[in-house]
């Protein structure tokens, strides 16, 4: 026997079960993946900090905390299959990057920064192949597939899950005979008014009940149709839930005359409703678990160790390879970055004809939108109504910068609530168009706004388009400028607040041109 041939002999040597340590090839394997990751969370340090802010800054996804010590408990539970195979590299990883870092590099470009935080896991995913082998990442799959709840992600279900709660609680009230009236997320019954808030809408329970309900599933369950069926109900136990858990605080405040499930108790009492909750649908699930559950995550058989020569002369090309593929991303970013952005020429307010005029009172409501260029506000007066017109300019859109961003705000302040979310349409310099219709609630009053975008020349309501509308004038060398446009009007009893808002539009300057101008655009 050869000495090349000994060393292959020693290499292909498995993981010791009995303390004796790895074998040579998972300690090369592990050491160029941990240089791997390492290297990975450095060039993107950015999307890994700004994910762990998301993490540390939200409630709902605090438990994102957890998810990859789960993941190394799930990989402690597989090392007897883990033990008996050898890492061989593999191309096919390094291939799938490819895909994964253009998701990245669009998200960085139209500031979709969930993109982002979805790419960086997948990268992790796809390095796991090229440096461990798709024979280890079968063994894997459930562990690698487990991170993506560590992406935040399902805040866009707010609005959805607010709709279905109001809705829930509204039915519920009257089957109980509690008179109730309902406008919005607004919720009245003879001793109070309720708002089904975005804290109010579960979607921390549910994303929170859907990482542990699929966790269970695996670690319970061996078929997929039994997998499948329980972590259904950990998505729809919760929805329900939270609708019983609204129901239950609006009718104990109903029958208390407010002494009970008012204020911040009823934050409390909700979690411990959620928390019986989950723990009655685990307990049913239990009554159900598959008999053969430990074997199977415990079971060990021989696996193929051929590989091993391939391995130790690939691990290096192979991760470098990955990581030329991984520096792309950000390379490709900042040449996108580099190209100039439109002008910003000041202007006054657009012009407006009669009924309407322009007032000289200084607009009392500050919307918020983060890094915005140019900020156009105006007060309009016709007879005793009053209107106000709000523009956010940007000459380019970065992160944190940018028309659709989840920091930026209409309500004018922490005082104000979202009440409502609806599409309206209406007219905009002579065209018909959906615009957003939402409603705010605070400091004794409710604010109706209708807002839109205006993306590389385009207008719309729609954020999702917005999004692609900036991706294309990035790529294919579009106008970079864009704008958040706005109107207001405060709600009164007997007033008709979508009129008053659709008048103004009707008589003020066209908007598009004054856009153009400020972005130094002939028409």
């Amino acid at each position: 026997m050869t000495v090349q041939d000994k060393l292959d002999t020693v290499l292909s040597e498995p993981m010791s079960t009995e303390g004796e340590g790895l074998s040579p090839a998972w300690r090369r394997a592990l050491v160029w993946l941990g240089l791997a990751v390492v290297a990975l969370l450095t060039i993107y340090a950015n999307t890994a900090i700004a994910t762990v802010a998301v993490w540390y800054n939200s409630v709902t996804f605090q438990h994102a905390f957890l998810i990859i010590p789960i993941c190394g408990y799930l990989v402690w539970l597989r090392r007897e299959r883990l033990a008996r195979m050898t890492p061989v590299p593999s191309i096919w990883g390094v291939v799938a990057l490819i895909p994964v870092v253009f998701l990245w590099l669009l998200g960085d470009i139209a500031g979709v920064h969930v993109a982002q935080q979805l790419a960086l896991v997948m990268m992790m995913q796809a390095l796991t192949l090229a440096i461990l082998g798709p024979r280890v990442c079968r063994v894997l799959i459930f562990p690698l597939a487990y991170l993506l709840f560590a992406v935040p992600i399902g805040d866009q279900l707010v609005p959805s899950l607010q709709e279905f709660t109001a809705m829930f609680t509204v039915k519920a009230l009257r089957l109980a005979g509690v008179p109730v009236f309902s406008d919005g997320f607004y919720i009245t019954i003879p001793n109070g008014n309720f708002l089904v808030a975005e804290a109010c809408s579960g979607v921390r329970y549910l994303i929170a009940s859907l990482a542990l309900g699929t966790l269970f599933a695996n670690l319970t369950y061996v078929s997929w149709p039994r997998r499948l069926v329980f972590v259904g109900l950990s998505i729809i136990v919760p929805i329900i839930a939270n609708g019983v858990r609204a129901f239950g605080i609006v009718y104990l405040a109903h029958v208390s005359d407010n002494t009970i499930a008012v204020g911040f108790d009823h934050i409390i009492y909700g979690w411990i409703f959620f928390a019986f909750v989950i723990f009655i649908l685990f307990a049913i699930g239990s009554l159900f678990r598959d008999a053969d559950v430990d074997a199977r995550m415990s079971k060990s058989r021989e696996e193929d160790l051929t590989g091993a020569t391939l391995a130790r002369h690939a691990s290096l090309a192979i991760t470098l390879a990955a990581l030329v593929v991984i520096a792309a991303g950000p390379a490709l970013a900042s040449y996108i970055d580099a190209r100039p952005g439109a002008a910003v020429n000041a202007i006054a307010a657009p012009d407006i004809v009669a009924p309407w005029s322009m007032s000289g009172d200084e607009a009392p409501w500050r919307p918020d939108f983060k890094g915005a260029d140019f900020i156009v506000s105006q007060v309009y007066e016709k007879s005793a109504e009053r209107a106000e017109l709000y523009i956010a300019y940007y000459a380019r859109q970065d992160q944190n910068a940018e028309v659709v961003n989840g920091l930026n705000a209409f309500a004018g302040g922490e005082d104000w609530v979202n009440g409502g979310v609806f599409r309206q349409r209406t007219v905009v310099d002579g065209n018909g168009m959906d615009v957003i219709s939402t409603r705010y609630s605070g400091l004794g009053q409710r604010r109706r706004v209708w807002s839109w975008y205006w993306v590389d020349g385009v207008f719309t309501a729609n954020p999702y388009y917005a999004k692609l509308l900036q991706l294309r004038a990035k790529l294919l060398g579009g106008t970079q400028a864009a704008a958040v446009i706005g109107v207001a009007t405060n709600e009164g009893e007997g007033k008709e607040t979508e009129a008053v808002l659709a008048s103004l539009l009707a008589s003020i300057q066209p908007l598009a041109p004054v856009l153009e101008r400020i972005a130094g655009l002939e028409r």
